[in-house]
């Protein structure tokens, strides 16, 4: 492990995203010049950057051991809810993971994810257990994000419009957001004390998770454009779901029968799902996928595909052992629902 704290930023979403690096306008502190992948931001050039970042990838911010303070947000630059843009653009405001590593004057290394000007993604910040990371005098070596205003409690994460941490701010720091509930204690910040040695990753990932008053909107949306539809949602057999992934080869079957993650594959197969219908009810079909001339082609038979002029081709990733390699996932609701659920209840 190195001497001082590097930084990371991954992508464990479907998609490519863009990425924003905010740096603090401290002096003694990197900017943009000191990491080529980034694009200044136009009227911003050293203190702010972006770069697209692929799905299953990360980037790696080593600053050589230099003072490293600033922020990350995913989709949209740093702001308050933008008028028009869906979710992941801003809708409800943008989150940012923050940081403080290799702290100048023997002052404490800090990170934590704020919420003050709203959520826009899921976000999660890993340390190593060993790392010396402390919250609360808890050890730490994890912290995520909720939705909007549900972090009270959740540490290393500020609330909306409580950039005191305990307080919420008069006058507010987004004025377009009710602010949510402060923490009860200073829990805002995962700190390290300067007298442990710099050292270790601190790790920021995007996650594919949306919080649950988002899904709940999404699906009355789905519902309002499908009036006549008459399935919710789809129960998916785990193991048709293993099957898939290890035919694949995301997954390998190990002995005893456990499964191990195959690195090479994640992030580079995907899976499309299929709405059909047998003619008595709704069916969902997945289908593995290989990347092709920019798009994902389902594998079909004989682990083929059809390419962009009509013909077929050979996939690179043998999936079918002589079936479809299409999985029929049967058990729909209606009438297999949870009526408990918030999910299954919007209208």
């Amino acid at each position: 492990m190195s001497k001082y704290t590097k930084l990371s930023v991954s992508n464990h979403t479907p998609n490519s995203v863009s990425v924003y690096v905010s740096f603090s306008n401290i002096q003694g502190n990197c900017n943009v010049e000191n990491f080529p992948v980034l694009t200044p931001v136009a009227g911003k050039e050293k203190l702010m950057g972006t770069f697209n970042l692929a799905s299953g990838s990360t980037q790696e911010f080593d600053p050589k051991g230099n003072f490293l303070s600033g922020n990350i947000c995913f989709f949209v630059e740093p702001r308050c809810p933008i008028m028009g843009a869906d979710f992941f653009n801003g809708g409800d405001g943008t989150n940012i993971a923050q940081f403080s590593l290799n702290t100048p004057d023997q002052k404490d290394e800090d990170f934590s994810i704020s919420c003050i000007n709203g959520v826009n993604t899921i976000m999660e910040m890993k340390v190593d257990e060993n790392d010396h990371w402390m919250c609360n005098n808890n050890t730490i070596t994890s912290i995520a994000n909720k939705g909007l205003y549900e972090n009270k409690g959740n540490m290393g994460v500020f609330p909306v419009n409580c950039s005191g941490c305990t307080t919420t701010d008069d006058p507010k720091a987004c004025t377009s957001l009710e602010s949510g509930e402060p923490q009860d204690n200073d829990i805002c910040k995962v700190i390290r004390q300067s007298n442990n040695a710099n050292g270790g990753t601190v790790q920021v990932i995007l996650k594919p998770e949306i919080p649950l008053n988002t899904a709940k909107e999404w699906i009355k949306n789905w519902k309002a454009n499908n009036l006549t539809a008459k399935t919710k949602a789809v129960v998916i057999p785990t193991r048709d779901l293993a099957n898939l992934l290890i035919e694949l080869e995301v997954f390998k079957v190990q002995p005893g029968g456990s499964y191990q993650l195959n690195l090479s594959k994640e992030g580079v197969m995907n899976v499309r799902g299929y709405f059909a219908n047998d003619g008595s009810e709704d069916k969902l079909l997945l289908v593995g996928t290989e990347q092709f001339e920019g798009n994902y082609a389902d594998i079909i038979s004989d682990d083929i595909y059809i390419n962009k002029s009509g013909a077929t081709q050979k996939a690179n990733n043998t999936v079918s052992n002589g079936t479809s390699g299409i999985y029929d996932l049967t058990t729909p609701c209606p009438p297999m629902c949870d009526p408990n659920s918030p999910l299954n209840n919007q209208k």
